[in-house]
């Protein structure tokens, strides 16, 4: 004989059951968003290192035209090639004056160690022109 005590009981197993069945409806869901947003940021992540790979050129021949400042301008945005390039550009002791500003103002967007070696280098080399190392101190 079911008891009403028996079948509040039944009851509320049955509700436990169907809000852990939604929670972990909601945690699936939740997971498959998440994959999607770090499969989206992977592209992401590609398609900005494929632009750094693209200016690389444009910033080695040192331009200082619109695509020369802006190839530059993208360095801050390339975690893993940005700094490295900033870094041997400053090393390659630049002499044209547009170029050595442009180079400041991207080096003042991206805080890392290379830069500031590079950047003590200069300042430390007593050979280079006074106008280059006095540009290093300042970034």
């Amino acid at each position: 004989m079911i008891t009403f005590l028996m079948v509040k009981t039944i009851t509320m197993i049955i509700n436990k059951c169907l809000f852990l069945a939604a929670y972990g409806l909601v945690l699936i869901s939740g997971l498959q968003e998440r994959a999607r947003r770090v499969t989206h940021s992977g592209e992401v992540k590609a398609q900005f290192e494929a632009t750094c790979v693209r200016n690389i050129s444009v910033i080695r021949s040192a331009r200082t035209d619109t695509a020369g400042r802006n190839a530059l301008q993208s360095l801050a945005s390339c975690p893993d090639t940005g700094a490295a390039l900033v870094a041997e550009r400053w090393r390659g002791r630049p002499t044209d004056t547009v170029y050595i500003n442009m180079l400041q103002e991207v080096s003042r967007n991206i805080n890392d160690e290379r830069i500031a070696d590079a950047a003590i280098e200069i300042v430390e080399d007593r050979a280079a022109p006074e106008e280059l190392r006095r540009r290093a101190v300042e970034t």
